[in-house]
């Protein structure tokens, strides 16, 4: 044993002395390692990307979603689908439309230096006879300024709608009389009894004939327009006036009398009447119709009326002078101008 231990030291000092070389070869250094240089990877990893970028394939565009509905597929003898109807659901749900505010308008700026015109009327002038209104307004309120040029080329557009229209042939004939020229106002009133028969127009027409003395001419225009003023006290008197001065005292006295039904207030045709009996000769009912209107009558009428009284109605010439002077008081009633 002894033996065989030796001869085992023997080799294991001998593999020891062999296997020392490489021991020593491995306790040795290693060789320098190189090193990383990490600065350059966000370089390389840009650049990685930037080619990436340029080089990557579109993607084919896709279709719009479009909510799946069950359509049969057509058979080829059958017709084409026809198109679906939207539905009254979304239809309804739709907000109306906003109604849009008009502007408010701007507030008028009123100047205390200006003086604030007479008020138009809210007419429409799209109607004829609104539009008729509104030319009337406007000539009253030029003539009302003493501007008859103005107001004339109103009445004549109101004319040109309405030719028989009184009131604006009343003020057209006021005009005219502005100017001095009762002549043209006398035409202008003749047209609009050829075009309609007026008896305000009738009355203003022979009110101006009796100023230039044209007596029997005025009787004439009165009485082929009696019809239109039989119901007007002012139109009666005045006709009846004419027929006295005219020697037709039973007309007169019915027209008197008629002119009294209408109005029993009225004083000239109560002193007519007075004078027209006193003239026939029934002095005592013609003193006392004047003794009624002489309380209510005019200087002019009065002094006819007080005359008449006076001489107790036995002069023939003095019912006939305050016939006279009834007659041209009659004359100068103003006519009904609109």
């Amino acid at each position: 044993m002894s033996v065989l231990n030796t001869v085992l030291r023997d080799l294991a000092q001998r593999q020891g002395l062999q296997a020392l070389p490489a021991r020593v070869a491995a306790v040795e250094p290693p060789p320098p390692r190189v090193l990383w240089r990490w600065w350059l990877i966000p370089p390389l990893l840009a650049g990685a990307g930037g080619f990436w970028w340029l080089t990557r394939s579109e993607p084919p565009p896709t279709a719009p979603v479009v909510a799946s509905q069950p359509i049969s597929a057509p058979t080829p003898a059958s017709p084409a689908p026809a198109t679906v109807p939207p539905s009254p659901l979304a239809a309804a749900v739709t907000a109306p439309p906003r109604a849009q505010t008009p502007p408010a308008p701007a507030p008028a700026i009123a100047l205390e230096e200006t003086p604030t015109p007479p008020k138009r009327p809210g007419l429409d002038p799209t109607s004829q006879k609104q539009a008729i209104a509104l030319h009337l307004w406007a000539a009253r309120r030029q003539l009302d300024l003493d501007r008859s040029g103005p107001a004339k080329i109103e009445l004549v557009a109101a004319l040109g709608l309405d030719p028989g229209n009184a009131a604006a042939r009343l003020l057209l004939a006021r005009a005219w009389e502005m100017e001095n020229r009762p002549r043209s106002a006398e035409v202008v009133l003749e047209r609009g009894l050829a075009a309609r028969s007026e008896a305000e127009v009738a009355q203003r027409l022979a009110t101006l004939q009796l100023g230039r003395g044209a007596e029997t001419t005025a009787l004439a225009t009165l009485r082929s327009h009696l019809p239109a003023g039989r119901n007007q006290a002012d139109y009666l008197t005045l006709l009846a006036t004419l027929e006295q001065r005219a020697g037709q005292l039973g007309t007169a006295l019915d027209h008197y009398r008629a002119a009294l039904a209408l109005a029993p207030r009225s004083v000239r045709a109560r002193a007519g009447l007075g004078f027209a009996l006193i003239a026939q000769g029934e002095r005592e009912a013609g003193r006392q119709q004047l003794a009624l209107a002489l309380p209510q009558a005019d200087e002019r009428l009065r002094a006819a009326i007080s005359q008449t009284l006076n001489l107790g109605g036995q002069a023939e010439a003095a019912p006939a002078q305050a016939s006279e002077r009834t007659a041209t008081g009659t004359a100068d009633l103003p006519s009904k101008m609109p």
